[in-house]
């Protein structure tokens, strides 16, 4: 089964997945895997409920990922 790796940007986000990774070792169940963003690295060194992925999977991951879409927005303007 091949899932993708969240990459968390903001330490909302990122206090969350610890929760649940807190909540699902608490039940005996795999950790979630995700990577954070650089400037969140501190926040997450030698918490025991950061399961970051393998650095193979990483590599991988890095080839997958594809640049957002600067399509038009589709919607109404109020500019008429």
């Amino acid at each position: 089964m091949h899932r993708a790796t969240k990459l968390i940007y903001n330490d909302v986000t990122l206090h969350c997945q610890l929760r649940a990774n807190k909540i699902k070792s608490l039940k005996g169940t795999m950790l979630n895997q995700f990577r954070v963003h650089e400037a969140l690295v501190l926040l997450v060194i030698e918490n025991p409920y950061y399961n970051p992925p393998e650095e193979s999977r990483l590599k991988d991951l890095d080839q997958e990922v594809a640049t957002p879409d600067d399509g038009p927005v589709v919607g109404s303007s109020g500019l008429s």
